[in-house]
């Protein structure tokens, strides 16, 4: 299960596949295990900054 929500599986998807009634009783035994909305963003900017070229020109000669 650890390694499902480690790749980004949805709450639903999770639940389903342990057959919890609710997403809420996956919520409560598992939430520890997905990413808060601050370590998501903060991935999500690094790999942003890895992927787009450099937005300002090389001045050479300044």
């Amino acid at each position: 299960m650890s390694a499902l929500i480690r790749h980004g599986e949805s709450v639903k998807a999770v639940r389903h596949l342990l057959g919890h009634s609710s997403a809420g009783t996956t919520l409560n035994t598992s939430s520890h295990l997905w990413p808060d909305a601050g370590t998501r963003v903060r991935v999500a900017m690094e790999a942003m900054s890895r992927d787009v070229p450099s937005l300002c020109p090389d001045h050479e000669g300044e």
